[in-house]
């Protein structure tokens, strides 16, 4: 299945890559049960340690993203907490925030 992200925005592109990581961590608890499973059916005992709780990851929702910097896409702001600087300092230039919503 080919992927034609020429015509994707920067929204579905982070929605894509964010689904892409729940999909990996869904086949990797998968593996794990397999893994322990077979162990199991020849009596051997097996602990199974994973860097980051891929199970507590995979359940949490992302907030989505509301404000984004045109020049970086890597400033991001979900229009949550206070006004992060990157945003800040084009308010304080007169831009108006509305042109930052994605």
């Amino acid at each position: 299945m080919a992927i034609d992200n020429n015509n994707l925005s920067v929204k579905e592109i982070d929605d894509l890559i964010f689904s892409l990581k729940e999909r990996q961590n869904e086949l990797r608890l998968r593996g794990i049960q397999q893994i322990k499973q077979l162990a199991e059916s020849i009596n051997i005992h097996v602990e199974i340690f994973v860097p980051g709780d891929i199970e507590r990851f995979s359940n949490k929702v992302r907030p989505s993203i509301k404000y984004r910097d045109p020049n970086n896409h890597k400033n991001t702001w979900t229009g949550k907490g206070r006004i992060p600087r990157w945003l800040s300092a084009y308010i304080n230039q007169g831009q108006s925030i509305d042109i930052f919503k994605t």
